[in-house]
């Protein structure tokens, strides 16, 4: 009987830009092959828990233990979460 490790991985918005302050860029591209395939000891793997993916890049693919990130859109309002679009300033 073969052991299967599960696959854990950091999971992040792909329109929360201000997580970066928190050390994770949603603009850094992971190779879906080594981010869900290699060990847990290589930098490249989701094991590693490194680098973020977006909800694109994992998209069809699973994961058995996920920490996701929304950034400022999702809030907690009294006992509800409302979903808000992040606002850059005005424009010139």
């Amino acid at each position: 009987m073969v052991a299967v490790q599960p696959i854990a991985g950091l999971v992040a918005s792909s329109s929360a830009p201000r997580l970066k302050p928190h050390a994770i860029d949603i603009r850094v591209n992971i190779d879906p092959v080594h981010w869900f395939l290699s060990p847990a000891k290589d930098t490249r793997s989701s094991l590693y828990l490194e680098d973020a993916a977006t909800e694109f890049q994992v998209q069809g693919l699973e994961l058995d233990w996920t920490k996701s990130h929304v950034g400022r859109r999702l809030t907690l309002v009294g006992r509800r979460l409302e979903l808000s679009q992040f606002s850059r300033g005005p424009r010139s």
